[in-house]
């Protein structure tokens, strides 16, 4: 019996044996995390990320042109720790590894997969150049001159903000003065590849940072502006638009909210600056209250908010936001704002 059960043993080593030494071929390859990426994939990854930007809940609130009807603690400042984690570790960190993979000469031709190395860089840095704008615009003082360096560099200083607007003015110029007439971007769902509408869009930018820098360096903006002006800008009929698709995945995110909830209306704030004007976008931005056929603000702040019955309040004008499940948003009516306006 002993030396049958020796036998089974030592024909269970061998086996063991034979079969470690064979080859596992890809079974320990995770298929979801990739070895390599395209830089198409890249792009289009990144540009994901201004629909979060264009669709921020609190900044809608803290503008105060939405109030909310049941959970008030946005509204009343409740919540108040930030972070800008996300955009470094994603949008930011994806448009570097485009530049990296365009200009590092191991990785610089298979990277022409995806346009044109120079036209790559160049639309990773403006839009490099938008995030970073959203950023310092929220948060002030942020890494910017020694940030994206990852394991190089984990504790990066902060920049102060002149600094961060004059490296934005300096990264949009040069990305610009780059484009080399050579095959567009592929990945862009933005502008479809269309480097002369992305050197529209970057000289745009500038213009709109200048105009944010006016009432802090006149000078600076007064030039900024003019030069972006004179370098050719987005014109009527070419507006930058985000675009969303009909399907769930991809549509507004604001239409989705208003499906089956209404935790937002209009703010009495805004309501009372429009009305004293006859501002003709109020009927727009609002449907009448229920109970007066007429548009009536939401008080901005309160505790008691679900004691407002909805009757009494208007909501968003849903005609309007209906269109936006597979309308668009504009990234430059406000884009650069963290939040902006609404479509």
């Amino acid at each position: 019996m002993k030396k049958h059960l020796l036998k089974a043993i030592i024909f269970s080593l061998v086996m063991l044996t034979g079969i470690g030494c064979d080859d596992f071929g890809d079974i320990n390859v995770n298929p979801n995390n990739p070895v390599k990426v395209s830089p198409s994939t890249l792009l289009t990854n990144s540009l994901r990320v201004i629909d979060g930007v264009l669709n921020n809940e609190t900044t809608e609130l803290y503008v105060q042109h939405l109030s909310s009807t049941q959970y008030t603690d946005g509204s009343r400042y409740v919540t108040v720790n930030f972070d800008f984690n996300s955009f470094y570790t994603g949008a930011l960190a994806d448009l570097q590894h485009i530049i990296d993979l365009n200009t590092d000469e191991t990785t610089k031709a298979d990277a022409l997969s995806g346009g044109s190395n120079a036209n790559q860089i160049a639309v990773a840095r403006i839009m490099k150049s938008y995030f970073f704008n959203v950023i310092t615009d929220a948060w002030g003082p942020v890494p910017y001159s020694e940030a994206l360096q990852g394991r190089a560099l984990f504790n990066p200083s902060y920049d102060d903000q002149q600094a961060i607007y004059s490296g934005l003015f300096s990264e949009l110029k040069g990305a610009v003065a780059q484009m080399d007439g050579g095959p567009g971007v592929e990945g862009d769902f933005l502008l479809g590849g269309d480097m002369a509408m992305w050197a529209k869009f970057a000289n745009t930018l500038r213009m709109v940072y200048a105009l944010r820098l006016s009432e802090v360096d006149e000078g600076t903006a007064k030039s900024e502006f003019t030069d972006a002006l004179s370098a050719g800008v987005i014109g009527e009929g070419e507006d930058v638009m985000y675009p969303y698709l009909a399907e769930t995945a991809n549509q507004n995110p604001w239409y989705a909210d208003f499906i089956t909830r209404t935790d937002w209306a209009i703010s009495l704030p805004l309501v009372d600056v429009m009305k004293p004007l006859n501002d003709p976008r109020l009927s727009v931005y609002a449907d009448p209250a229920p109970n007066y056929g007429d548009v009536r603000g939401m008080p901005y702040g309160i505790i008691d908010a679900g004691d407002i019955p909805n009757d009494e309040i208007s909501f968003p004008g849903f005609p309007a936001w209906a269109e936006c499940s597979a309308g668009y948003r504009d990234l430059l009516s406000g884009a650069v704002l963290y939040g902006g306006s609404r479509s």
